[in-house]
């Protein structure tokens, strides 16, 4: 008879068998899908401000988000009023790396929005402050991306096309509402990027269709897709990903919260794994959804039907997502393979 036991901050499952969290924990794990304006720290906002709620109301499992604009909104709410110093922002990333290594993330990779940046000050001053932060937490490698909406160059003015010069930045992602076009400068920052060594990511997929994941794919010459969710849609999207070898970063209680689709059930990370398209999980806007990585992994069992040696291959497809040298990608590949291995058996 399996006993089932709640392992730590679990919302979205009712319980866990303990060997399933004890699996789950014993993983090395990859975070390659967090915004750090999506993640501060509630326990430090609410010693600031102790008028905050004990929990925010959104974190209820049955809360759903009823609009990205109403999403958006929140995360002002909530990032405006704290992230107002370099010290803040330190602290936050510290803080966020901190709840990442108890839960065995050995690597992560977490972008900050561009204007965000600019309320705080110098946008490398920031990202100088995010590293310090990072820094401060032993044991896990952490890389610093911008994220760039695509309206950003007629809101923020010409420091857009300044980032790549920024010395902490290890590259950029593109935020905002996917119906926006990709307009020209998009593409030559993304070009240049590259060009300069830096990594680039894309949002696409989530509230945009299938198209939206093939348009940053073919235009922006992405490998690195946030979301993807609706690629399923679209059998020859799946097949290009799957032959391009494009990686999706998938955050399915994110998706759930957001209405990207009805139900866990339902989300299409197990359909896109089997078809051979390389997945990674994460959290996206921890803050915001009340999720962790343990419960993210745990869910592709309990809810997605997926099995414990999909686990440990979508824990080994965020090390090779990495950027890391090829030594040490294979460091962690071999780990994550021999952990799985001794816990299956």
């Amino acid at each position: 008879m399996t006993i089932s036991a709640p392992i730590p901050d679990l919302r979205y499952c009712a319980s866990i068998d303990p060997r399933l969290a004890a699996f789950i924990d014993a993983l090395p794990k990859a975070e390659l899908h967090l915004h750090i304006d999506g993640a501060l720290p509630w326990d430090q906002m609410r010693r600031i401000d102790p008028s905050l709620p004990e929990r925010p109301h959104v974190w209820d499992p049955d809360y759903r988000f009823p609009s990205f604009e109403a999403f958006l909104r929140l995360c002002d709410q909530y990032c405006v009023p704290w992230l107002t110093s370099l010290d803040r922002c330190a602290s936050s990333v510290e803080a966020m790396v901190r709840t990442c290594a108890a839960q065995n993330v050995r690597y992560v990779e977490t972008s900050i929005d561009l204007g965000a940046a600019m309320r705080m000050g110098a946008p490398a001053d920031v990202m100088a402050a995010m590293r310090d932060g990072a820094s401060r937490v032993p044991g896990v490698t952490t890389r610093l991306f911008m994220g760039i909406s695509r309206d950003a160059l007629s809101r923020l003015g010409p420091a857009v096309l300044g980032v790549l010069d920024i010395p902490d930045l290890d590259g950029i992602d593109l935020h905002g509402v996917e119906p926006m076009p990709i307009e020209p400068w998009i593409e030559d920052l993304w070009a240049r990027a590259r060009r300069q060594g830096k990594a680039t990511k894309a949002h696409a997929g989530e509230f945009g269709p299938a198209a939206s994941v093939r348009e940053v794919v073919e235009k922006l010459h992405v490998t690195r897709v946030e979301h993807g969710a609706r690629s399923i849609e679209d059998p020859e999207v799946v097949e290009l990903l799957r032959d391009r070898k494009v990686i999706l970063d998938m955050c399915p209680i994110s998706n759930l919260k957001l209405q990207v689709v009805p139900s866990l059930s339902r989300h299409p990370i197990a359909a896109l794994h089997r078809a051979g398209v390389i997945c990674t999980l994460n959290t996206d806007d921890p803050l915001d959804f009340g999720s962790t990585l343990r419960e993210e992994y745990a869910l592709l069992v309990t809810e997605m039907g997926l099995e414990r040696k999909d686990l440990i291959a979508i824990a080994a497809n965020g090390f090779h997502a990495a950027l890391l040298s090829d030594s040490e990608k294979s460091h962690l590949i071999g780990e994550v393979e021999r952990v799985g291995a001794s816990m299956l058996a």
